[in-house]
């Protein structure tokens, strides 16, 4: 799958992506890793979750507008979570199930 973000034209799509990676590291301080990730599943109060960037995710049926990755964490990002002004919904990585990338070709992008 080539790397998107919901709602953006293709000239956009980058330039919003590196606002979201800036504000993560700036503002929440966060160590993100390279890897740009597609769709993410995860263990939550023992139930297997899906979030896929482009759906919605939540009681509020927030549109997934990225998932980034720490060391430690996922980091999912909405409109609301992770970019307007809230944290973004946590994964820890020991909870993760499986992991899919955007097609490493069409995402290679520098940290």
């Amino acid at each position: 799958m080539k790397f998107f973000i919901p709602t953006l034209g293709p000239d956009n799509t980058e330039i919003y992506y590196s606002g979201i990676r800036s504000y993560l590291t700036a503002e929440l301080g966060f160590q993100l890793t390279a890897r740009r990730v597609h769709k993410l599943s995860y263990n939550a109060k023992n139930q297997r979750q899906e979030v896929t960037v482009g759906k919605q995710i939540g009681t509020a049926h927030e549109t997934v507008f990225a998932i980034l990755e720490t060391p430690k964490a996922y980091l999912i990002c909405t409109p609301q979570r992770g970019i307007g002004g809230q944290s973004p919904v946590i994964v820890k990585r020991k909870d993760a199930i499986e992991v899919t990338d955007f097609d490493p070709l069409e995402a290679q992008q520098p940290a």
